[in-house]
Protein backbone atom coordinates (compact mmCIF):
# COMPACT_ATOMS: atom_id res chain seq x y z
CA UNK A 1 0.00 0.00 0.00
CA UNK A 2 2.86 2.32 1.18
CA UNK A 3 4.60 1.52 -2.44
CA UNK A 4 1.26 2.36 -4.25
CA UNK A 5 0.97 5.79 -2.30
CA UNK A 6 4.67 6.73 -3.10
CA UNK A 7 4.27 6.07 -6.86
CA UNK A 8 0.87 8.08 -7.01
CA UNK A 9 2.64 10.71 -4.46
CA UNK A 10 5.49 11.04 -7.45
CA UNK A 11 2.72 11.41 -10.22
CA UNK A 12 0.85 14.12 -8.14
CA UNK A 13 3.90 15.77 -8.14
CA UNK A 14 4.97 15.86 -11.86
CA UNK A 15 1.00 17.12 -12.04
CA UNK A 16 1.40 19.46 -10.44
CA UNK A 17 4.58 20.99 -12.51
CA UNK A 18 2.19 22.42 -15.26
CA UNK A 19 -0.46 23.55 -13.12
CA UNK A 20 -1.92 24.69 -10.32
CA UNK A 21 -4.66 21.93 -8.65
CA UNK A 22 -5.43 21.74 -4.93
CA UNK A 23 -4.89 19.13 -2.71
CA UNK A 24 -5.43 18.29 0.78
CA UNK A 25 -3.07 18.42 3.40
CA UNK A 26 0.39 18.48 3.15
CA UNK A 27 0.60 17.95 -0.53
CA UNK A 28 -0.40 21.55 -0.84
CA UNK A 29 2.68 22.71 -0.18
CA UNK A 30 4.42 20.86 -2.49
CA UNK A 31 2.30 21.17 -5.31
CA UNK A 32 2.12 24.91 -4.88
CA UNK A 33 6.02 25.38 -5.38
CA UNK A 34 5.49 23.21 -8.30
CA UNK A 35 2.41 25.67 -9.99
CA UNK A 36 4.74 28.58 -8.96
CA UNK A 37 7.02 27.77 -12.07
CA UNK A 38 7.93 30.59 -13.79
CA UNK A 39 8.11 29.11 -17.29
CA UNK A 40 8.85 26.15 -19.57
CA UNK A 41 9.84 25.45 -23.14
CA UNK A 42 8.17 22.64 -24.77
CA UNK A 43 8.83 20.32 -27.96
CA UNK A 44 6.02 17.89 -29.19
CA UNK A 45 5.57 15.47 -32.53
CA UNK A 46 2.49 13.97 -33.26
CA UNK A 47 1.35 11.43 -35.63
CA UNK A 48 -2.00 9.78 -36.46
CA UNK A 49 -1.46 6.34 -38.02
CA UNK A 50 -4.69 5.20 -40.02
CA UNK A 51 -5.31 1.33 -40.41
CA UNK A 52 -5.15 -0.49 -43.54
CA UNK A 53 -8.81 0.70 -45.30
CA UNK A 54 -9.42 3.22 -42.65
CA UNK A 55 -7.94 6.36 -43.85
CA UNK A 56 -10.36 9.32 -45.13
CA UNK A 57 -10.43 9.82 -48.86
CA UNK A 58 -9.44 13.81 -48.21
CA UNK A 59 -5.09 14.38 -48.38
CA UNK A 60 -4.52 14.44 -44.99
CA UNK A 61 -1.69 16.03 -42.82
CA UNK A 62 -0.86 13.19 -40.20
CA UNK A 63 1.97 14.44 -38.80
CA UNK A 64 3.36 18.00 -36.97
CA UNK A 65 5.85 18.98 -35.30
CA UNK A 66 5.15 21.81 -32.29
CA UNK A 67 7.67 23.89 -29.91
CA UNK A 68 7.36 27.25 -28.44
CA UNK A 69 7.27 28.01 -24.54
CA UNK A 70 4.53 28.83 -22.15
CA UNK A 71 4.47 31.29 -19.37
CA UNK A 72 2.25 31.89 -16.15
CA UNK A 73 0.74 28.97 -17.01
CA UNK A 74 -1.49 30.30 -19.27
CA UNK A 75 0.13 32.80 -22.25
CA UNK A 76 1.49 30.73 -25.13
CA UNK A 77 3.76 31.12 -27.93
CA UNK A 78 4.80 28.33 -30.65
CA UNK A 79 5.20 27.14 -34.27
CA UNK A 80 3.53 24.41 -35.12
CA UNK A 81 4.47 22.49 -38.32
CA UNK A 82 2.57 19.95 -40.37
CA UNK A 83 3.85 17.16 -42.73
CA UNK A 84 1.70 14.73 -44.60
CA UNK A 85 2.15 11.26 -45.60
CA UNK A 86 4.86 11.74 -47.83
CA UNK A 87 7.23 13.89 -44.97
CA UNK A 88 6.07 16.85 -47.39
CA UNK A 89 6.63 19.75 -45.20
CA UNK A 90 4.44 22.77 -45.23
CA UNK A 91 5.39 26.34 -43.83
CA UNK A 92 5.12 26.80 -40.23
CA UNK A 93 2.05 28.56 -38.31
CA UNK A 94 2.89 31.23 -35.15
CA UNK A 95 0.09 30.36 -32.96
CA UNK A 96 0.15 33.04 -30.08
CA UNK A 97 -2.59 32.71 -26.67
CA UNK A 98 -2.34 35.72 -24.66
CA UNK A 99 -5.20 37.93 -22.32
CA UNK A 100 -6.88 34.60 -22.75
CA UNK A 101 -7.53 35.04 -26.73
CA UNK A 102 -5.80 33.17 -29.33
CA UNK A 103 -3.97 34.75 -32.99
CA UNK A 104 -2.66 32.11 -35.58
CA UNK A 105 -0.08 33.81 -37.69
CA UNK A 106 -1.93 32.15 -41.04
CA UNK A 107 -0.46 33.87 -43.90
CA UNK A 108 2.56 31.50 -44.67
CA UNK A 109 0.34 28.42 -44.67
CA UNK A 110 -2.44 29.88 -46.50
CA UNK A 111 0.12 31.27 -49.11
CA UNK A 112 1.26 27.38 -49.55
CA UNK A 113 -1.74 26.48 -50.24
CA UNK A 114 -2.87 29.23 -52.80
CA UNK A 115 0.30 28.69 -54.47
CA UNK A 116 -0.86 24.67 -54.78
CA UNK A 117 -4.50 25.57 -55.46
CA UNK A 118 -3.76 28.20 -58.70
CA UNK A 119 -0.29 26.43 -59.99
CA UNK A 120 1.11 26.03 -62.83
CA UNK A 121 -0.35 30.15 -63.36
CA UNK A 122 1.35 33.16 -61.70
CA UNK A 123 0.40 33.28 -57.99
CA UNK A 124 -0.88 36.84 -56.49
CA UNK A 125 0.91 37.51 -53.42
CA UNK A 126 -1.71 37.23 -50.26
CA UNK A 127 0.38 40.07 -48.55
CA UNK A 128 -1.03 42.82 -51.14
CA UNK A 129 -4.54 42.04 -49.74
CA UNK A 130 -3.98 41.59 -46.32
CA UNK A 131 -1.59 44.69 -46.46
CA UNK A 132 1.24 42.63 -44.99
CA UNK A 133 1.31 39.75 -42.87
CA UNK A 134 -1.61 39.96 -40.02
CA UNK A 135 -2.55 37.48 -37.39
CA UNK A 136 -5.97 36.07 -37.23
CA UNK A 137 -7.57 36.69 -33.80
CA UNK A 138 -10.60 33.54 -33.85
CA UNK A 139 -12.23 32.75 -30.68
CA UNK A 140 -13.02 29.54 -31.89
CA UNK A 141 -9.89 28.02 -32.45
CA UNK A 142 -8.99 26.33 -29.48
CA UNK A 143 -4.81 26.99 -28.03
CA UNK A 144 -5.06 24.93 -24.55
CA UNK A 145 -4.48 21.67 -25.75
CA UNK A 146 -1.50 22.56 -27.75
CA UNK A 147 0.74 20.72 -26.78
CA UNK A 148 -1.27 18.20 -25.01
CA UNK A 149 -3.01 19.44 -22.03
CA UNK A 150 -1.73 16.74 -19.61
CA UNK A 151 -2.88 18.02 -16.31
CA UNK A 152 -6.62 18.58 -17.86
CA UNK A 153 -6.25 14.89 -19.08
CA UNK A 154 -5.40 13.38 -16.13
CA UNK A 155 -7.67 15.54 -13.94
CA UNK A 156 -10.33 14.24 -16.05
CA UNK A 157 -9.78 10.62 -14.96
CA UNK A 158 -11.37 8.81 -11.87
CA UNK A 159 -8.50 8.27 -8.93
CA UNK A 160 -9.36 4.66 -9.03
CA UNK A 161 -8.55 4.16 -12.31
CA UNK A 162 -4.86 5.89 -11.95
CA UNK A 163 -4.18 3.72 -8.93
CA UNK A 164 -5.08 0.67 -10.74
CA UNK A 165 -3.32 1.46 -14.26
CA UNK A 166 -0.18 3.23 -13.22
CA UNK A 167 3.18 1.36 -13.23
CA UNK A 168 6.82 2.16 -12.59
CA UNK A 169 10.30 0.16 -14.36
CA UNK A 170 13.67 2.00 -14.74
CA UNK A 171 12.64 5.34 -14.15
CA UNK A 172 9.71 5.15 -16.17
CA UNK A 173 6.35 5.96 -15.26
CA UNK A 174 3.61 4.20 -17.24
CA UNK A 175 -0.22 4.64 -16.90
CA UNK A 176 -2.40 2.27 -19.04
CA UNK A 177 -6.28 3.19 -19.36
CA UNK A 178 -8.58 1.30 -21.20
CA UNK A 179 -11.31 3.19 -23.16
CA UNK A 180 -13.92 2.33 -20.59
CA UNK A 181 -12.08 4.91 -18.30
CA UNK A 182 -11.80 8.00 -19.72
CA UNK A 183 -14.44 9.92 -21.47
CA UNK A 184 -14.40 11.28 -25.36
CA UNK A 185 -12.53 14.68 -23.78
CA UNK A 186 -9.27 12.74 -23.78
CA UNK A 187 -9.84 12.04 -27.91
CA UNK A 188 -10.85 15.66 -28.04
CA UNK A 189 -7.59 17.09 -26.55
CA UNK A 190 -5.39 13.90 -28.65
CA UNK A 191 -6.73 15.41 -31.58
CA UNK A 192 -6.48 19.05 -31.13
CA UNK A 193 -3.22 19.67 -33.46
CA UNK A 194 -5.44 17.81 -36.27
CA UNK A 195 -8.29 19.93 -35.57
CA UNK A 196 -6.78 23.11 -35.56
CA UNK A 197 -5.22 21.98 -39.29
CA UNK A 198 -9.05 21.16 -40.24
CA UNK A 199 -9.92 24.56 -39.17
CA UNK A 200 -7.57 26.23 -40.87
CA UNK A 201 -7.89 24.39 -44.09
CA UNK A 202 -11.72 25.61 -44.02
CA UNK A 203 -10.66 28.89 -43.54
CA UNK A 204 -8.73 28.94 -47.08
CA UNK A 205 -11.31 27.01 -48.28
CA UNK A 206 -13.29 30.59 -47.98
CA UNK A 207 -16.08 28.14 -45.46
CA UNK A 208 -16.49 26.33 -42.52
CA UNK A 209 -18.37 23.59 -44.33
CA UNK A 210 -15.15 21.75 -43.82
CA UNK A 211 -14.04 22.26 -40.77
CA UNK A 212 -14.73 19.25 -39.09
CA UNK A 213 -12.37 16.97 -37.55
CA UNK A 214 -12.01 14.23 -40.06
CA UNK A 215 -9.56 12.80 -37.26
CA UNK A 216 -11.83 13.17 -34.28
CA UNK A 217 -15.22 12.20 -35.73
CA UNK A 218 -13.29 8.85 -36.30
CA UNK A 219 -12.40 8.19 -33.39
CA UNK A 220 -16.04 8.92 -31.89
CA UNK A 221 -17.89 6.93 -34.92
CA UNK A 222 -15.74 3.36 -33.45
CA UNK A 223 -16.49 1.16 -30.08
CA UNK A 224 -14.58 3.15 -27.57
CA UNK A 225 -14.26 0.36 -25.47
CA UNK A 226 -11.83 -1.19 -27.42
CA UNK A 227 -9.33 1.62 -27.23
CA UNK A 228 -6.40 1.58 -25.34
CA UNK A 229 -4.44 4.53 -23.72
CA UNK A 230 -0.96 4.49 -22.55
CA UNK A 231 0.83 6.99 -21.06
CA UNK A 232 4.84 7.22 -20.08
CA UNK A 233 6.45 9.79 -18.42
CA UNK A 234 10.15 10.27 -17.17
CA UNK A 235 12.08 13.26 -15.00
CA UNK A 236 15.66 14.58 -15.31
CA UNK A 237 16.08 16.16 -11.96
CA UNK A 238 19.08 17.53 -12.80
CA UNK A 239 17.89 19.26 -15.94
CA UNK A 240 14.50 20.13 -14.47
CA UNK A 241 13.32 18.43 -17.89
CA UNK A 242 10.09 16.39 -18.62
CA UNK A 243 9.05 13.87 -20.68
CA UNK A 244 6.04 12.35 -21.72
CA UNK A 245 4.89 9.46 -24.12
CA UNK A 246 1.28 8.87 -25.38
CA UNK A 247 -0.33 6.46 -27.10
CA UNK A 248 -3.86 5.70 -28.42
CA UNK A 249 -4.46 2.40 -30.21
CA UNK A 250 -7.99 2.46 -31.53
CA UNK A 251 -8.22 -1.16 -33.06
CA UNK A 252 -8.81 -0.94 -37.15
CA UNK A 253 -8.88 2.38 -37.04
CA UNK A 254 -5.99 3.87 -35.96
CA UNK A 255 -2.90 4.58 -33.72
CA UNK A 256 -2.05 8.43 -32.41
CA UNK A 257 1.49 9.00 -30.80
CA UNK A 258 2.58 12.26 -29.00
CA UNK A 259 5.76 12.73 -27.39
CA UNK A 260 6.13 15.99 -25.06
CA UNK A 261 9.38 17.86 -23.62
CA UNK A 262 9.27 20.23 -21.43
CA UNK A 263 12.34 22.38 -20.01
CA UNK A 264 11.82 24.85 -17.04
CA UNK A 265 12.91 28.07 -18.00
CA UNK A 266 13.09 31.68 -17.23
CA UNK A 267 9.65 33.56 -16.99
CA UNK A 268 9.23 36.24 -19.97
CA UNK A 269 6.27 37.89 -21.15
CA UNK A 270 4.40 37.18 -24.09
CA UNK A 271 2.97 40.14 -26.15
CA UNK A 272 -0.08 40.90 -28.14
CA UNK A 273 0.23 40.69 -31.83
CA UNK A 274 0.22 43.90 -33.19
CA UNK A 275 -1.66 43.00 -35.98
CA UNK A 276 -4.43 40.99 -36.69
CA UNK A 277 -7.63 40.55 -38.20
CA UNK A 278 -11.17 38.91 -37.48
CA UNK A 279 -11.96 35.95 -39.27
CA UNK A 280 -15.14 38.18 -41.13
CA UNK A 281 -12.22 41.15 -42.41
CA UNK A 282 -10.08 37.31 -43.17
CA UNK A 283 -12.81 36.20 -45.24
CA UNK A 284 -13.96 39.75 -47.04
CA UNK A 285 -9.51 39.71 -47.75
CA UNK A 286 -9.77 36.29 -49.14
CA UNK A 287 -13.33 36.78 -51.35
CA UNK A 288 -11.37 39.93 -52.86
CA UNK A 289 -7.77 38.30 -53.28
CA UNK A 290 -9.83 35.15 -55.54
CA UNK A 291 -11.70 37.22 -57.41
CA UNK A 292 -8.51 38.87 -58.43
CA UNK A 293 -6.63 35.44 -59.15
CA UNK A 294 -9.72 34.01 -61.18
CA UNK A 295 -9.20 37.63 -62.96
CA UNK A 296 -5.33 36.95 -63.52
CA UNK A 297 -5.20 33.33 -64.48
CA UNK A 298 -8.43 34.17 -67.27
CA UNK A 299 -5.81 37.05 -68.43
CA UNK A 300 -3.19 34.35 -68.58
CA UNK A 301 -4.73 31.83 -70.28
CA UNK A 302 -6.21 34.64 -72.90
CA UNK A 303 -2.12 35.71 -73.20
CA UNK A 304 -3.29 38.94 -72.18
CA UNK A 305 -0.25 41.06 -70.95
CA UNK A 306 -1.25 43.16 -67.86
CA UNK A 307 1.59 45.58 -67.11
CA UNK A 308 2.18 48.19 -64.31
CA UNK A 309 3.16 51.00 -65.90
CA UNK A 310 0.42 53.41 -66.59
CA UNK A 311 0.88 56.92 -64.73
CA UNK A 312 -2.07 58.44 -62.69
CA UNK A 313 -5.05 59.51 -64.80
CA UNK A 314 -6.90 62.96 -64.48
CA UNK A 315 -10.51 61.58 -66.46
CA UNK A 316 -12.96 64.47 -64.74
CA UNK A 317 -13.00 68.49 -64.13
CA UNK A 318 -10.66 69.43 -67.35
CA UNK A 319 -11.25 73.35 -67.77
CA UNK A 320 -13.13 74.21 -71.55
CA UNK A 321 -10.65 74.53 -74.39
CA UNK A 322 -10.95 75.03 -78.49
CA UNK A 323 -12.01 71.72 -78.87
CA UNK A 324 -13.51 70.59 -75.53
CA UNK A 325 -16.12 71.32 -73.00
CA UNK A 326 -17.14 69.99 -69.67
CA UNK A 327 -20.34 68.24 -69.24
CA UNK A 328 -21.91 67.61 -66.38
CA UNK A 329 -22.32 63.68 -65.18
CA UNK A 330 -23.09 62.37 -62.05
CA UNK A 331 -20.42 59.46 -60.24
CA UNK A 332 -22.82 58.19 -57.44
CA UNK A 333 -24.11 60.53 -55.23
CA UNK A 334 -21.01 63.60 -55.95
CA UNK A 335 -21.55 65.91 -59.68
CA UNK A 336 -18.32 66.02 -62.06
CA UNK A 337 -17.94 67.38 -65.10
CA UNK A 338 -16.15 65.15 -68.44
CA UNK A 339 -14.69 66.21 -71.62
CA UNK A 340 -17.32 66.35 -74.60
CA UNK A 341 -16.16 67.56 -78.23
CA UNK A 342 -17.51 70.72 -79.03
CA UNK A 343 -20.25 70.74 -82.24
CA UNK A 344 -20.59 67.17 -81.43
CA UNK A 345 -24.16 65.67 -80.41
CA UNK A 346 -23.55 65.33 -76.95
CA UNK A 347 -26.68 63.81 -74.75
CA UNK A 348 -27.10 61.89 -71.13
CA UNK A 349 -29.19 59.58 -70.39
CA UNK A 350 -29.36 56.68 -67.40
CA UNK A 351 -25.77 57.30 -66.00
CA UNK A 352 -23.87 57.85 -69.78
CA UNK A 353 -22.83 61.00 -71.37
CA UNK A 354 -22.56 60.34 -75.16
CA UNK A 355 -20.51 62.25 -77.54
CA UNK A 356 -20.63 61.79 -81.14
CA UNK A 357 -19.38 62.66 -84.34
CA UNK A 358 -19.11 60.03 -87.32
CA UNK A 359 -14.97 60.02 -87.08
CA UNK A 360 -15.04 59.64 -83.32
CA UNK A 361 -16.86 59.30 -80.12
CA UNK A 362 -17.00 59.42 -76.57
CA UNK A 363 -18.64 57.05 -74.28
CA UNK A 364 -18.81 57.73 -70.90
CA UNK A 365 -20.27 55.79 -68.30
CA UNK A 366 -20.27 55.30 -63.96
CA UNK A 367 -18.96 51.33 -63.03
CA UNK A 368 -19.12 50.06 -59.75
CA UNK A 369 -15.29 49.39 -58.61
CA UNK A 370 -12.77 47.25 -56.74
CA UNK A 371 -9.47 47.78 -58.44
CA UNK A 372 -9.12 48.97 -61.88
CA UNK A 373 -7.99 45.66 -63.49
CA UNK A 374 -11.25 43.83 -62.55
CA UNK A 375 -13.56 46.44 -63.44
CA UNK A 376 -11.83 46.79 -66.95
CA UNK A 377 -11.77 42.87 -66.65
CA UNK A 378 -15.60 42.25 -68.57
CA UNK A 379 -14.38 44.60 -71.09
CA UNK A 380 -10.95 42.94 -72.22
CA UNK A 381 -12.95 39.75 -72.17
CA UNK A 382 -15.02 40.67 -74.56
CA UNK A 383 -13.09 41.51 -77.00
CA UNK A 384 -11.00 38.34 -76.43
CA UNK A 385 -14.15 36.96 -78.00
CA UNK A 386 -15.39 38.66 -81.41
CA UNK A 387 -17.73 36.20 -82.87
CA UNK A 388 -20.32 39.12 -82.95
CA UNK A 389 -18.00 40.96 -85.34
CA UNK A 390 -17.22 40.52 -89.49
CA UNK A 391 -13.58 41.20 -89.37
CA UNK A 392 -9.77 40.65 -89.36
CA UNK A 393 -6.82 41.48 -88.87
CA UNK A 394 -7.10 41.95 -85.17
CA UNK A 395 -4.32 43.92 -82.75
CA UNK A 396 -4.96 44.24 -79.45
CA UNK A 397 -2.84 45.85 -76.39
CA UNK A 398 -1.76 45.31 -73.18
CA UNK A 399 -3.42 46.01 -70.31
CA UNK A 400 -1.84 49.16 -68.69
CA UNK A 401 -2.62 49.55 -64.80
CA UNK A 402 -1.35 52.16 -62.58
CA UNK A 403 0.58 51.30 -59.60
CA UNK A 404 -2.05 51.21 -57.63
CA UNK A 405 -4.75 49.88 -59.30
CA UNK A 406 -6.90 52.55 -59.63
CA UNK A 407 -6.69 53.60 -63.25
CA UNK A 408 -6.30 51.27 -66.36
CA UNK A 409 -6.09 51.51 -70.53
CA UNK A 410 -6.52 48.86 -73.33
CA UNK A 411 -7.00 49.23 -76.86
CA UNK A 412 -8.19 47.23 -79.61
CA UNK A 413 -8.28 47.75 -83.38
CA UNK A 414 -9.66 45.45 -86.12
CA UNK A 415 -10.80 45.47 -89.71
CA UNK A 416 -14.68 44.86 -89.86
CA UNK A 417 -15.95 44.22 -93.02
CA UNK A 418 -19.29 45.69 -92.11
CA UNK A 419 -18.35 49.35 -90.79
CA UNK A 420 -14.57 49.26 -91.70
CA UNK A 421 -11.09 49.97 -89.52
CA UNK A 422 -12.14 50.83 -85.95
CA UNK A 423 -9.95 51.66 -83.47
CA UNK A 424 -11.25 51.05 -79.58
CA UNK A 425 -9.88 53.28 -76.59
CA UNK A 426 -10.91 51.67 -73.01
CA UNK A 427 -10.05 53.92 -70.66
CA UNK A 428 -11.00 53.63 -66.48
CA UNK A 429 -9.64 55.65 -63.38
CA UNK A 430 -11.75 54.87 -60.38
CA UNK A 431 -13.04 57.97 -58.11
CA UNK A 432 -11.05 58.87 -54.63
CA UNK A 433 -13.22 57.71 -51.71
CA UNK A 434 -15.68 55.88 -53.42
CA UNK A 435 -16.84 52.70 -54.54
CA UNK A 436 -17.14 53.93 -58.34
CA UNK A 437 -14.47 54.52 -61.52
CA UNK A 438 -15.72 56.23 -64.53
CA UNK A 439 -15.43 54.59 -67.78
CA UNK A 440 -14.35 56.14 -71.08
CA UNK A 441 -14.76 54.27 -74.73
CA UNK A 442 -13.52 55.58 -77.52
CA UNK A 443 -14.32 54.53 -80.55
CA UNK A 444 -12.49 55.48 -83.68
CA UNK A 445 -13.86 55.09 -87.25
CA UNK A 446 -10.37 55.16 -89.21
CA UNK A 447 -12.24 55.49 -92.54
CA UNK A 448 -13.64 58.87 -91.34
CA UNK A 449 -11.24 59.81 -88.99
CA UNK A 450 -10.25 63.31 -89.69
CA UNK A 451 -7.49 66.11 -88.66
CA UNK A 452 -9.58 67.78 -86.31
CA UNK A 453 -11.13 64.16 -84.58
CA UNK A 454 -7.58 63.73 -84.72
CA UNK A 455 -6.50 67.38 -82.88
CA UNK A 456 -9.68 66.32 -80.50
CA UNK A 457 -8.36 62.89 -79.36
CA UNK A 458 -4.28 64.92 -78.91
CA UNK A 459 -5.87 67.37 -76.68
CA UNK A 460 -8.06 64.85 -74.39
CA UNK A 461 -5.46 62.70 -73.95
CA UNK A 462 -3.18 65.92 -72.98
CA UNK A 463 -6.35 66.23 -70.47
CA UNK A 464 -6.60 62.92 -68.73
CA UNK A 465 -2.64 62.62 -68.45
CA UNK A 466 -2.26 60.21 -71.55
CA UNK A 467 -1.00 59.79 -75.59
CA UNK A 468 -4.01 58.71 -76.58
CA UNK A 469 -2.66 58.99 -80.17
CA UNK A 470 -0.13 56.14 -79.90
CA UNK A 471 -3.08 53.85 -80.18
CA UNK A 472 -3.52 55.28 -83.71
CA UNK A 473 -0.16 53.24 -84.21
CA UNK A 474 -2.32 50.27 -84.05
CA UNK A 475 -4.24 50.58 -87.37
CA UNK A 476 -0.76 51.60 -89.31
CA UNK A 477 0.24 48.44 -91.95
CA UNK A 478 2.79 46.56 -90.37
CA UNK A 479 5.99 45.02 -91.89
Amino acid sequence: MRKCLSIFLIFLLLLGLFAACSSPGVLDVLLNQFAEMEGYTFVAVGEVSFAEGAAPASDMHLRYQLHGSRMGGQDTHATITYMDAHDNQLPGVTLVHVNEANYVGFMPLFQHVMDQTYAPFTVLPLSDYFDGSPYLHDPTIGLNDLPINFPALIRSLDEEYILEGLSYNAGLHTLTLSGDQFSPYILTALTQPFALYAALSAHTAGSEAGSSDLVLDALLSGDLSTYTLELTFTMDEEENEFTMWLTLDAPGLMTITADVTYLATVHTSISLPEFYVDVPTMQTLLAEYRDAQALAILLEKHELEVIYDLPELHMTNHEETDLLVPFDMEVGDEAYSVSVMVGATNTAAHGFVHSFTPGLTLLYTTLDASSASATMAPFVLEDLGLDAYDGENFQRTALRVNAHDTAAIKALYFDDNLVGRTLHIYVLQRIDDSDYALFLAVTLMLDHFTPHAYAVLDELGFLIGIDLLEYVSLAQPQD
